[in-house]
C-alpha cells in the first residue's frame, strides 16, 4: 500500500498563481524602489536648495504577500476565457490525474483489506 495519498488537483487559478506570482512580486518590488528612489532625490533637491527636505515619510517597504496576491486575483478576474484557457486545460488534466490516481489508491486499499481479512480468517465459511 502505498505510504502517500495522492496529491491534490490543482485549480485554474493556481496554475495561473505558480506561471504569474513571481512577475507581479518584482514589478511591486520594482514601484516601490522607483518610490523610494523619487523620495529620496526629492529629499536631496531640497537640502540642495537649502530648504528643509519634505516632512512626509519615505515610501512603504515593498507590499508583502498580501498584496502581491490581491494583484494577482485583480489580474485573473480581468482575464477573457482566452488567456484562462491554457490554465483550465492545466487543472482539467491534473484534475483526470488526481481521479486516476484516487481510483489506483482505492483499489489498492480494497485489495489489501481483503487480504488481511482473509488471513485473519473473516468471512472464512461460517
Amino acid at each position: 500500500m502505498s505510504s502517500k495519498p495522492p496529491a491534490r488537483a490543482r485549480s485554474a487559478f493556481q496554475f495561473y498563481q505558480a506561471a504569474e506570482l513571481s512577475a507581479v512580486k518584482r514589478e511591486q518590488r520594482e514601484l516601490s524602489a522607483a518610490a523610494r528612489r523619487a523620495h529620496a532625490s526629492e529629499c536631496a533637491l531640497a537640502r540642495a536648495s537649502g530648504a528643509r527636505p519634505p516632512p512626509t515619510p519615505p515610501p512603504p517597504a515593498p507590499p508583502g504577500m498580501g498584496a502581491a496576491m490581491g494583484e494577482l486575483s485583480r489580474r485573473w478576474k480581468a482575464l477573457d476565457i482566452t488567456g484562462r484557457r491554457s490554465y483550465v486545460d492545466r487543472a482539467e488534466a491534473d484534475l483526470e490525474r488526481y481521479s486516476s490516481e484516487c481510483r489506483a489508491a482505492d483499489a489498492e486499499a480494497t485489495a489489501a483489506s481483503a487480504a488481511r481479512r482473509e488471513a485473519a480468517g473473516f468471512g472464512v465459511g461460517v
